[in-house]
């Protein structure tokens, strides 16, 4: 055999060598993937299953619909308001139901949204009040 052959060989033997050696390292990364991952023992947890009749949004929203002056404090909006965006969100935001669960309701996903952007909002105005007040002193 010639030298130039000898080399040739030697690179195609490290060639393999190392396609072996990448195969054998993502082998055991997925072994090690597979054993830290956390078994599930709920699909849907049971809380979450009650939320259509024991939800938040089921009693406190129709409450509030009653109320229209909670309602205005609690969202911001009046509860025609509320009813508008909603009718021109809820194509958009409307999920399909599935076997296995249901969807959040386009109302619950308006109303959650609405609520933790005003307490976001709420809380940076607060901070941004208390960090200027403390400039002033």
């Amino acid at each position: 055999m010639s030298p130039a052959a000898e080399i040739k060989m030697a690179d195609e033997n490290k060639l393999l060598l190392a396609a072996a050696t990448c195969c054998i390292h993502v082998i055991q990364f997925n072994k090690q993937r597979e054993k830290s991952r956390r078994r599930r023992r709920f699909w849907i947890h049971p809380v979450l299953q009650e939320r259509r009749q024991k939800g938040d949004y089921l009693h406190l929203i129709q409450e509030l619909r009653d109320d229209p002056v909670l309602f205005q404090r609690y969202f911001r909006l009046s509860v025609a308001q509320f009813d508008v965006i909603l009718e021109l969100l809820r194509p958009d935001i409307q999920l399909q139901n599935t076997r296995w669960r249901s969807s959040i309701d386009p109302g619950q996903q308006l109303a959650i949204t609405l609520r933790y952007s005003f307490l976001i909002l709420f809380t940076f105005r607060i901070d941004s009040f208390l960090s200027h007040d403390a400039y002033a002193r």
